[in-house]
């Protein structure tokens, strides 16, 4: 006759198993987190150069407001 399993069994096998998912969710963040950045951050810093020196040029509606927040910096 197979022998019942007790409750400190059980929650010695939720333990490990809770060890064996936490790597895993670890690696599954990392990745989206690495795939985001690759889709949507590829350009960032173009953009921003570009974003800066359209404000500087004083050709664009912020820059005014910009220049009343911040002043010449």
């Amino acid at each position: 006759m197979p022998e019942k399993d007790t409750p400190g069994d059980e929650e010695t096998q939720l333990a490990h198993e809770r060890l064996l998912l936490f790597p895993a969710l670890h690696q599954i963040l990392g990745l989206t987190i690495w795939v985001e950045r690759k889709l949507w951050l590829r350009d960032t810093g173009r953009k921003l150069k570009h974003l800066d020196q359209e404000i500087h040029s004083g050709q664009n509606e912020l820059s005014a407001e910009i220049l009343e927040r911040f002043g010449e910096e």
